[in-house]
């Protein structure tokens, strides 16, 4: 019988330190939504979704998008996305820089839905308490970096990135999701 170890992944506290001499990124580049790789799942670009053209995304899907980096430096993700109606928890996805996953934390990055109260007023009960109102979901575009998901980091997470081509994959893990835009920028870490 054969062992396989899993392949270790550092700590983004880590993965700061070995860059902390790292220059910012230069300026902001666009990932190509419309060449998206698909590798799992499914992923169909639409004309409508809440009015925007999008990659709308199923809850298994494994998407990978090229990017053309201009200079060697740290950037952050943006992503400008929609929640797509599914069981209703968090969107969960995993971020892969170049096929591998650059550090711990970039792995479960939650992404929210926005919901709202379905009524205005404040209902209570037969002895006086306030119940607690009913929400629904509000499906809209919401526009966010990437963040660890406990948050023991107030800044967006970085990523260190050479001159040239790269690919980013967000592998799901939780939830259906519409993107219309990934956006990279560059961020001083030190």
């Amino acid at each position: 019988q054969v062992s396989v170890q899993a392949e270790e992944v550092i700590s983004y506290a880590d993965y700061l330190e070995s860059y902390a001499d790292a220059a910012a990124g230069n300026g902001e580049v666009y990932a190509d939504i419309k060449g998206f790789m698909l590798s799992k799942g499914g992923a169909e670009l639409k004309d409508d979704i809440y009015g925007v053209y999008a990659l709308e995304t199923d809850e298994m899907s494994t998407v990978t998008f090229g990017v053309d980096i201009p200079s060697d430096g740290m950037y952050s993700i943006e992503l400008n996305y929609c929640p797509i109606e599914g069981k209703g928890s968090s969107i969960v996805r995993n971020v892969y820089i170049d096929g591998a996953l650059p550090y711990a934390e970039a792995k479960n990055i939650s992404l929210t839905r926005y919901v709202v109260n379905e009524k205005d007023e404040i209902e209570t009960d037969g002895s006086g308490n306030e119940l607690r109102p009913t929400q629904t979901e509000s499906p809209r575009w919401i526009k966010t970096s990437l963040y660890e998901s406990l948050g023991y980091y107030d800044d967006p997470l970085a990523f260190h990135l050479t001159d040239g081509a790269h690919t980013i994959t967000l592998e799901a893990v939780r939830e259906p999701l519409a993107i219309c835009q990934i956006r990279l920028y560059g961020v001083q870490k030190a």
